[in-house]
């Protein structure tokens, strides 16, 4: 009997220690029969077993969840850097090939535009000053190299849109649009530009 505790005892301490149900197993097994009642040992170790064992896989289960959430924040991360690396490449091209000069007016508009979009969207409040001015200056090269290009009407406009919605300098934004109902009378520019100018009250 000694030797049978003995085994016993040692088998729990070795599969249940990790429970904490060990000392409640060999209660169990100790103590005699309460009420003339046959406890059945063996089956109260062998449900003690399949809770350890569901309590097991409750766990393994959370640390491969939690595992599977670090893996996705991780490439989450990954993500936003590859992005921002991509953005920052961008507008370092487009800076360089806005200085390389040489251009014809369908690739200049195009320039112009998305240094447009990155000073709305992507650039620093406090910056946007300083890069709206770049983006005049790349307008303004359609007009002086390409006055007569279906793109240099649409450019002056452009201008004179960046001094009165983005920089509120409204006689420059004035001097701007008259310059399109001056030099393209006839184009779809004139005709914004106009109502533009009656919003500023300059015609």
């Amino acid at each position: 009997m000694v030797k049978r505790h003995a085994l016993l005892t040692e088998y729990l301490s070795r599969f249940l220690r990790p429970t904490g149900l060990v000392l409640v197993a060999i209660t169990i097994w100790l103590a005699p029969p309460a009420f003339g009642q046959d406890l059945d040992v063996q089956a109260t170790l062998k449900e003690l077993l399949q809770t350890m064992k569901a309590q097991q896989t409750q766990i393994d289960d959370l640390r491969a969840a939690i595992q599977k959430q670090s893996e996705t924040i991780q490439q989450q991360q990954q993500i936003i850097e590859q992005q921002r690396q991509d953005l920052s490449a961008q507008r370092s091209k487009l800076d360089e090939t806005a200085a390389g000069g040489g251009l014809d007016a369908v690739v200049q508009y195009k320039v112009a535009m998305e240094l447009q979009h990155v000073a709305i969207f992507d650039t620093r409040r406090k910056d946007q000053p300083a890069y709206f001015e770049r983006v005049i200056g790349e307008f303004r090269k359609i007009i002086e190299e390409w006055p007569a290009s279906q793109y240099a009407p649409e450019a002056q406009y452009r201008i004179g849109k960046i001094y009165h919605r983005y920089l509120k300098d409204n006689a420059s934004a004035i001097r701007e649009y008259k310059a399109v109902l001056t030099n393209y009378p006839d184009s779809d520019s004139a005709v914004d530009a106009r109502e533009a100018l009656q919003d500023l009250g300059g015609e």
